[in-house]
């Protein structure tokens, strides 16, 4: 029997390119799935646009504005699926992707968890490879791999069991900012990860959107960082990393309060640590080019 697929896409306020989206996943050769869209309080004509379009497979659902997180969890709480996989409304599924989770559930189908190779396209219409890895199998040293860059799971390159999501919480409700790394770095601590380094998805980048925003810091996944929870160090490298970026950003926007906050989670050694953790990566991004292998961003 074919497994059913849960596809979650939360709406917010995207008309234009929501119909791009969802074409894609029509697309697939694949195709035992359900598309649950839940619009959250858009304002604009988004879920008229999902809910004209022809097809027994979409659900569309609406609620009031309660942010990303809540409104992926609020889909997943509908799915009639096992297995869940989420895509952002402006992101694409290339051609096959499904079938290359379908292959990988076949190969390791003792596993809750998988991931596979994306693309990321900037403004300027370049497209980056996000993940270095070549060999497809499950991950050993998975954080550290994670560190290195060979894998990123994220929305979009990711699919996992209904029973393993809900394990692990689902995602932050107060977060809508790296709340996907928050929710990847628990089902990594917790389950092993199998990996396909074909190129599933694209996602389109939007620097200016976040840039511009000044949010609330309590929406950052940074807030609620805890290293003393993280006993792998490149779990760890990875919370420094972020907290890094959050305080840096914060300190554009001139809100010192978030900056103070930042700097004190890292600690006296965080920098340190992270500065030798980076030198790490950076040697062995180096490596890879020398050697003609794939290098990420």
């Amino acid at each position: 029997m074919k497994p059913l697929i849960s596809i979650i896409i939360p709406l917010y306020n995207k008309e234009q390119v929501i119909t791009r989206t969802i074409n894609s996943l029509l697309e697939q050769d694949y195709g035992n799935f359900e598309i649950i869209v839940v619009d959250d309080g858009s304002t604009d004509a988004s879920a008229a646009v999902v809910q004209a379009m022809d097809d027994d497979r979409i659900l569309v659902f609406t609620k009031k504005n309660t942010g990303v997180s809540d409104t992926r969890n609020y889909g997943s709480n509908h799915a009639s699926g096992h297995w869940l996989f989420f895509i952002d409304a402006d992101d694409v599924l290339l051609p096959g992707g499904l079938r290359t989770f379908i292959n990988l559930m076949q190969a390791y189908p003792d596993l809750k968890f998988y991931t596979a190779n994306f693309v990321a396209k900037e403004e300027s219409g370049k497209e980056v490879r996000c993940c270095a890895r070549e060999k497809e199998g499950i991950v050993e040293k998975r954080f550290k791999r994670l560190w290195q860059r060979h894998i990123f799971p994220r929305t979009g390159a990711m699919l996992v069991a209904k029973d393993a999501f809900r394990a692990v919480g689902g995602f932050r409700k107060e977060c809508s900012i790296w709340e996907d790394l928050e929710i990847v770095l628990l089902l990594l601590k917790k389950y092993d990860v199998a990996y396909s380094p074909q190129i599933v998805f694209m996602h389109f980048l939007d620097h200016k959107e976040l840039s511009q925003k000044v949010t609330l810091i309590e929406k950052e996944y940074a807030f609620y960082i805890d290293l003393s929870k993280a006993r792998n160090p490149y779990h760890k490298l990875m919370l420094l990393e972020l907290l890094k970026r959050i305080r840096d950003r914060r300190a554009r926007m001139g809100d010192n309060a978030s900056v103070k906050l930042m700097r004190d989670k890292m600690g006296a050694t965080g920098p340190i640590f992270l500065f030798f953790g980076q030198v790490e990566r950076y040697a062995l991004k180096f490596w890879r080019k020398l050697n003609n292998k794939p290098v990420t961003a």
